[in-house]
């Protein structure tokens, strides 16, 4: 179902049966901070490993660091009742956070049908951006056969920002006459994606080193659910007539990678953030 082109038109519409005398145009400008929860990916599989049939288990734990963001909103508030109120909106929210992973893993020969295969390695690596080695199916390498580009900025592999843009429907309940809650939820169409992450060329054979590990930013939304659905959960207080400050919590229902098998996706992985921003009531 193609979420924005539904949603859109119902709410313009939506806008326009509604009376301006009814109704508060407002515009509101949040700052957010990213806080995604910590996901685990386990997994068995067959590989051949230095030309050895081999079964490989591994444990990949991806985290997120917290980063700053923001948000920009602009909608009415409709009054269904002395105490309800609905509030279709547009959002754009500007997201960020930077991706690290960790990795165990331990190896044993034959198939995996065979249980009394003989454990030859284990290990565990951690990193930011994606993992960089996995037996069986990345290359191996580590500081003996790899080097870091020099001219590559290296501290910024795993930053990753995200450009939404959201079709907000909440409904807000008064509890006093300055203190408000809502709930809502917002279907999502994600605009653009930038992502820093190792690249790893392989060097001549001249050279002491194997690989070359560099810096590489990609633009590409393809990993990504570029549809979706979130929630929230929000406090406004009142401050005059016209302003407000509110607090969100935001949390992303559709999951952030595309159902693939690639383990390294993190298919349980969903945003989730807090903003604190101010509302001003047009009229």
């Amino acid at each position: 179902m193609n979420y924005p082109k539904t949603f859109l038109p119902l709410l313009l519409l939506f806008i326009m049966q509604t009376g301006y005398s009814q109704v508060h145009w407002f515009i509101q400008a949040d700052g957010n901070l990213s806080i995604l929860p910590k996901v685990t990916n386990t997994s068995t599989y067959a590989a051949v490993v230095t030309d050895n049939p081999t079964v490989v288990s591994t444990s990949i734990a991806a985290s997120y660091e917290k980063r700053a963001g923001a948000n920009i909103k602009g909608g009415i508030q409709i009054p269904l009742s002395d105490k309800f109120s609905a509030e279709p909106a547009l959002q754009l929210s500007f997201i960020r956070f930077r991706k690290k992973t960790n990795v165990s893993y331990a190896t044993r020969s034959g198939s995996i049908d065979d249980l009394n295969g003989v454990s030859s390695t284990a290990g565990y690596y951690e990193n930011y951006g994606d993992p960089f080695f996995i037996p069986g199916i990345t290359p191996f390498f580590n500081n003996t056969n790899s080097t870091f580009d020099p001219s590559a900025k290296t501290e910024d592999i795993g930053k990753t920002r995200f450009l939404f843009l959201s079709a907000d429907l909440n409904a807000s309940y008064k509890i006093t006459k300055h203190t408000h809650i809502g709930l809502g939820v917002a279907p999502f169409l994600l605009l653009g994606a930038h992502t820093y992450n190792y690249q790893l060329e392989p060097l001549p054979a001249a050279s002491q080193y194997t690989y070359l590990i560099s810096e590489k930013k990609d633009n590409t939304k393809d990993k990504y659910n570029n549809f979706g659905v979130s929630g929230n959960i929000l406090v406004e207080q009142r401050i005059t007539n016209h302003l407000s400050v509110l607090a969100t919590g935001t949390q992303y229902i559709t999951r952030l990678y595309k159902e693939e098998a690639y383990m390294l996706r993190d298919k349980k992985s969903r945003i989730r953030y807090v903003s604190l921003g101010v509302r001003y009531y047009l009229h």
